[in-house]
């Protein structure tokens, strides 16, 4: 987990817990500095955008003056134990009159967000190792490059007679099995979840 998680701007959908105020499905977006709740919901100017790199600071506080009614004011964080990261935002709604909802907003998944989601081999702007040339502008890593897997985030190699060859701490790449060399060790991950036999060895 990052010490400070700054998150790119995306589309949410909000489930709400208590009938305060309704708004389950509804949409949030996190725009470039401004929050937009669907409906009667307009765009509002929110803290902890940071525009010289276009993200938000872990936290969203943001307030309408009028908002389904009354005024609301949202304050938000994305999730620090989310392992995929800037999918899910965790905040409270509250009201002029003190009444509070407690909600959950999930990332919509979108091809060029900056955030490998599942179903994507790569994203454009992901800040991968291996530069955004190898990516697509349908997600897909181009012919020649490296498949980016990281088993921590739910990303494995797509076939069985690949394997993740990884550095500590860190996501690593896509390998046949056949070409890996493990040595005498049965443990080709650093981090010892992944283990099989040396297929040269056997």
């Amino acid at each position: 987990m990052p010490a400070k998680l700054v998150c790119p701007p995306g589309r949410f959908t909000i489930s709400t817990s208590g009938a305060n105020v309704r708004l389950d499905g509804a949409e949030l977006v996190l725009d470039r500095g401004r929050v937009i709740l669907s409906g009667s919901c307009r765009s509002s100017s929110a803290w902890r955008y940071l525009p010289t790199t276009d993200r938000w600071l872990l936290h969203v506080v943001a307030r309408w003056k009028r908002c389904h009614g009354p005024a609301i004011v949202m304050r938000a964080r994305f999730d620090p134990t989310d392992p995929a990261s800037c999918t899910r935002l965790e905040g409270i709604l509250r009201t002029a009159s003190g009444r509070r909802t407690r909600f959950i907003a999930q990332r919509v998944p979108e091809c060029g967000n900056e955030l490998r989601e599942p179903g994507e081999q790569c994203d454009r702007q992901d800040g991968s190792p291996f530069g955004r040339d190898c990516c697509g502008s349908d997600c897909r890593v181009k012919p020649g490059g490296p498949l980016v897997c990281d088993l921590r985030r739910g990303f494995p190699c797509e076939t069985p007679d690949q394997t993740c060859v990884t550095t500590c701490g860190s996501g690593g790449t896509c390998a046949n099995r056949a070409d890996v060399d493990c040595g005498a060790s049965p443990v080709c991950d650093c981090s010892g979840e992944v283990t099989y036999a040396d297929l040269r060895r056997v």
